[in-house]
C-alpha cells in the first residue's frame, strides 16, 4: 500500500502543542506521513522554496491558522505559511482548513504589531473562504478533527475517483463508519492508566469470539474513564490530554 504524504503548514510558537497533537495522530494512521518543517532537517535550499516544493509533493494539504502571522521569507511581504496556502492553492491540492476561534488564548508576548495583525486577519480570511472549514480548542480536540476530516476526504476520494485514477482507487482502504463525539467525555487529570484492562478490551475487540463485551464494578470504580480512554488512546490512535502512554 502507497502512503500518503500530509503537509501540516502552521505557525509554531503559538500552535507548538497543536501541532505535535496532531503530527502524532497523523503518524498513527496507517497508510499516511506527516511531513512538517520539523523533520526537515539541514537542506542546501533556502527555505521558502524547499517548503513549497514540498507542498507540491503531498497528496494533501492541512492548515492550521491561529493568530500569529509568523516568520516571513527575506525580501516578501508574506509569511511562510501563507505562501505555503498559495503553494497548495496553485497547485489545486486538496485542503483540509482549521481556523482558530477569536476567543483562541496564547501567550501576551507572542503579540505582534500592527502591520501583521492585519496581515494574518487578511489571511484567516482568505483560508476560510473557498472549503469549509473547521475550527477547534484544545490540542486533542484539533487532533481528532483532522482525523475524521482525513477519514472523510479519502472516503470521498474512494467514491468520486478521477478517470484516470482508476488502478489507484483499488488500493484505497474501505473505512468502517467513522465515530462522532458530540459531547468528549471529561477524563480526569489524575487517570493513571489501566493499561491491563485496557490490553484486556483490545484483545477481545481483535481475536475474541463474543460478540459483546460487558465491563461491569461498583459506581464510581472509572468504568467510562477506562472505555473512554481505551477507545481514543487504542482503537483510534488519538491522544489523551497530560497522558504519555
Amino acid at each position: 500500500m502507497s502512503v500518503k504524504k500530509i503537509f501540516l503548514s502552521s505557525t509554531y510558537r503559538d500552535l507548538a502543542k497543536h501541532r505535535a497533537a496532531v503530527i502524532e495522530a497523523i503518524e498513527r494512521l496507517d497508510g499516511y506521513h506527516c511531513v512538517r518543517m520539523e523533520n526537515f532537517g539541514a537542506r542546501d535550499w533556502e527555505a521558502d522554496d524547499f517548503c513549497r516544493a514540498k507542498v507540491q509533493e503531498c497528496d494533501l494539504f492541512i492548515g492550521i491558522v491561529g493568530h500569529l502571522y509568523g516568520s516571513r521569507p527575506e525580501n516578501s511581504a508574506q509569511s511562510y505559511t501563507e505562501r505555503e496556502f498559495d503553494a497548495a492553492v496553485a497547485a489545486n491540492k486538496p485542503r483540509l482548513m482549521f481556523i482558530a476561534p477569536e476567543d483562541f488564548s496564547f501567550p501576551a508576548n507572542l503579540i505582534e504589531p500592527d502591520e501583521p495583525r492585519q496581515k494574518q486577519r487578511e489571511f484567516r480570511q482568505r483560508a476560510s473562504t473557498g472549503r469549509i472549514r473547521d475550527t477547534f480548542t484544545s490540542p486533542e480536540d484539533l487532533a481528532g478533527r483532522v482525523v475524521q476530516a482525513i477519514h472523510n476526504w479519502e472516503k470521498e476520494h474512494a467514491q468520486t475517483p478521477p478517470a484516470s485514477d482508476v488502478d489507484q482507487t483499488l488500493s484505497l482502504r474501505a473505512l468502517p463508519p467513522q465515530p462522532d463525539f458530540v459531547h468528549p467525555y471529561p477524563l480526569q487529570t489524575h487517570f493513571t492508566g489501566r493499561c491491563n484492562e485496557r490490553a484486556m478490551l483490545t484483545h477481545w475487540l481483535a481475536q475474541g469470539k463474543q460478540p459483546a463485551f460487558a465491563l461491569v464494578a461498583m459506581g464510581g470504580m472509572g468504568k467510562s474513564a477506562l472505555s473512554w480512554a481505551w477507545l481514543q488512546r487504542d482503537v483510534l490512535g488519538l491522544p489523551l490530554p497530560g497522558y504519555a502512554r
